[in-house]
């Protein structure tokens, strides 16, 4: 009951689509029945299909044409003997192999069971019939089936096994160490390229840092630093300097401090580095950002750490907007550099703080005392004054002035080559900090997906091995071993 034989095309047909039914038809066959006769026992194509199908489908084997066989042939080796010598040799210690004659038995019943000759000696299509009607039980078809079933799971195990990523945690480790000269190099020429773009402004900036400096002095140091920097910083315009800023009545990047009537004394720090950035990044910055990328590949590479789960994320880092990421670093440092010179720490603190003190304090100090030896000298010694003496004062105040100027010009060193090494400087390490921020991380991330992707098929093998087990149990509840190969 419920048992299907099917009779698939022969191989060696000329019509193609015959092979085409065979190969449709064998995923969900149970056992495969292999025909052969004394000519045809081992096809070419037959043997080739079984030796691909043997480790996937039971076979039993049925060799026709019994009559001829038993005569002796030229090699003086039997058909059924070289047939079960050959299965032997693909595993198959005890094949189900039986010898049949089917034209007699056609003949038989054509003849109403009388037939002039005898059954030739060894056939054996009664026994045939009898294991496919009988001989194939409950029992058994489930053990076929339960085979069927564990050998799709070997294969799966094989499959998944294959397919298991490699532990990559210790790769990972070696990769970014590998990383952080690639890095370091890509920080120093990054912040060559922001500040020779700054450099052409060099006037401008310095303006800004004495403007910011002026705000700690008051009173007549105050005035006669203000007065200064005007004279020294005359025509010091960001709009009409830099090329790529705008130029309209809105825009706050007019002058730095004591600009002309009409506009604007602050400076748009932001858009002034955003605007840098922008032109860095046409020359240059974002070939490097790309070809970055590239470098990190080719170390990856050399530390055996696979590159085809790696270039996806290391091309979308590299398409990020390093352009604003470079405007907000050289906005920081620059603001960061700018900080620690107005509000230093330590023994430079102390001795800014002495030198703001005489600035506010001296010159006031200076000029009254002189005013004072001057009228002393013309209300109690009734000395003659004239108008040499009158300016005597000024010329002191004038005096503590300029002493005053240099040691805060000494002091504070608010030249472009003092500011640019500290600027330099911080600007290399915090780019290093932003590109290690970015790449770095990335290698962690793969190859914990990986290691995630790898718990997953194991748990998914020992799954497939627990009912690979049981599997094994009900095959062995039942004698099928004689269909299979090992």
């Amino acid at each position: 009951e419920q048992k299907i034989l099917v009779d698939t095309p022969d191989l060696d047909s000329n019509d193609l689509s015959n092979r085409d039914k065979l190969m449709h038809l064998l995923p969900v066959a149970d056992i495969v029945l292999y025909v052969g006769s004394q000519e045809k026992y081992h096809d070419r194509l037959g043997w080739e299909l079984f030796l691909q199908q043997r480790k996937r489908r039971a076979f039993a084997f049925v060799l026709n044409k019994w009559d001829r066989c038993l005569h002796q042939s030229t090699s003086g080796v039997r058909p059924d003997e070289d047939l079960l010598r050959d299965l032997q040799a693909e595993g198959f210690q005890t094949p189900f192999l039986f010898r049949t004659c089917a034209q007699w038995w056609v003949d038989r019943a054509a003849n109403n069971g009388v037939l002039s000759t005898e059954l030739p000696e060894g056939e054996q299509f009664a026994d045939l019939v009898q294991w496919l009607e009988m001989g194939l039980t409950r029992l058994e078809i489930e053990a076929i089936k339960a085979r069927g079933v564990s050998q799709l799971l070997q294969h799966m195990q094989q499959a998944l096994n294959a397919a298991s990523p490699p532990d990559l945690a210790d790769v990972a480790e070696r990769t970014r160490a590998a990383w952080i000269a690639p890095l370091t190099e890509e920080a120093v020429a990054a912040s060559d390229v922001l500040l020779n773009t700054l450099e052409p402004y060099q006037r401008e900036i310095e303006h800004h840092f004495a403007l910011e400096e002026q705000r700690r002095f008051h009173g007549v140091m105050g005035w006669y630093l203000h007065l200064f920097t005007r004279a020294k910083y005359v025509g010091s315009t960001l709009r009409e300097r830099i090329p790529f800023l705008p130029r309209s009545p809105t825009f706050s990047a007019s002058t730095l401090g004591g600009g002309r009537a009409g506009e604007s004394t602050s400076w748009n720090l932001s858009t002034f580095i955003k605007a840098c950035s922008d032109v860095a990044g046409n020359r240059c910055l974002d070939a490097r950002g790309k070809a970055l990328a590239n470098k990190l590949l080719v170390e990856a590479d050399h530390q055996d750490f696979p590159l085809d789960v790696l270039t996806e994320p290391l091309e979308a880092c590299s398409a990020l907007d390093w352009r604003q990421r470079y405007a907000d670093l050289l906005h920081d440092v620059l603001q960061q550099v700018e900080r620690e010179w107005s509000k230093p720490s330590g023994l430079r603190r102390w001795t800014q703080a002495v030198v703001v003190w005489l600035g506010n304090w001296a010159p006031p100090v200076a000029l009254l005392a002189a005013l004072f030896v001057l009228l002393w000298r013309y209300f109690y010694d009734r000395a003659d004054i004239h108008l040499p003496d009158v300016l005597v004062p000024f010329v002191i105040l004038l005096a503590v002035l300029v002493m005053l100027h240099v040691l805060i010009t000494l002091v504070l060193r608010l030249r472009w080559p003092a500011i640019r090494g500290e600027f330099r400087r911080r600007l290399e390490q915090r780019i290093f900090q932003e590109l290690e921020a970015i790449y770095a991380p990335v290698l962690d991330e793969v190859a914990q997906t990986l290691r995630a992707e790898r718990r997953l098929i194991e748990k998914i093998v020992a799954e497939t091995a627990e009912i690979a087990s049981w599997l094994h149990a009900q095959e062995q509840a039942a004698s099928i071993a004689g269909l299979y190969g090992h």
